[in-house]
């Protein structure tokens, strides 16, 4: 179960204790991904949390996270925390919010993110991601734009993946044969994935599948 952090008060921050540029632009690329594999920002933050290194950043997004449980638009408590996420962040968020569209809002995440020149899969390092999960979400990425069935395209990109990595994925393999939903399969098996695979493989299979090749290349840019 994904536990939301404690709440904190921007006042009790220190100065000493603002996220760095890195650290707010890798949470701004996370829901971002999120945001674009059709995952409500309400569902996709604590998911951020949990595999936010920075305890500055999770402390934040847990204050946000619970005051948007409450109806409380994220914007509004964004700005509480103007004097660490600075201009630039929320003027993305508020223009990414002038249609109250969670794709516009992500697209300009994203772009806040490309613009403050993140270091290239800077996210999945944190993540612990392994190399064989990374070479197995570029190829699933390459793969799915021919726009095989999601299990062809996975064999074809456990062999890119290497043996090892592909034999830590039976198991995965097996529940699928099973006619598993795909997000349950990996939740049963998420110590193979990081965090930010769960809700975006649940919002692939909401999507009847049309969405896992956007997902994929998007995951694979983390």
């Amino acid at each position: 179960m994904i536990t939301y952090h404690p709440v904190v008060s921007p006042r009790e921050f220190a100065a000493s204790d603002k996220p760095s540029a890195v650290e707010i632009a890798a949470m701004a690329q996370a829901l971002g991904v999120l945001g674009l594999s059709g995952t409500p920002f309400f569902v996709g933050i604590p998911f951020v949390i949990s595999c936010t290194p920075s305890p500055k950043i999770r402390r934040m997004l847990g204050e946000v996270a619970s005051a948007m449980s409450e109806g409380f638009p994220m914007l509004s408590q964004l700005h509480r925390h103007q004097d660490f996420l600075g201009k630039d962040f929320l003027e993305a968020v508020q223009e990414g919010e002038r249609d109250e569209s969670d794709e516009t809002l992500a697209s300009s995440l994203m772009q806040y993110a490309r613009n403050k020149a993140l270091p290239a899969n800077y996210v999945s390092k944190q993540l612990g991601r392994s190399p064989g999960l990374q070479v197995f979400t570029e190829s699933m990425a390459r793969n799915l734009e021919g726009k095989p069935f999601f299990c062809e395209a996975m064999e074809l990109s456990l062999a890119e993946a290497g043996q090892s990595f592909a034999a830590t994925m039976q198991g995965f393999k097996k529940d699928l044969r099973r006619h598993q939903p795909i997000w349950l399969a990996a939740f049963k098996h998420r110590e193979l994935f990081d965090p930010l695979y769960l809700p975006a493989l649940k919002a692939g299979d909401i999507s009847g599948g049309s969405r896992f090749p956007q997902i994929f290349k998007l995951l694979a840019k983390l």
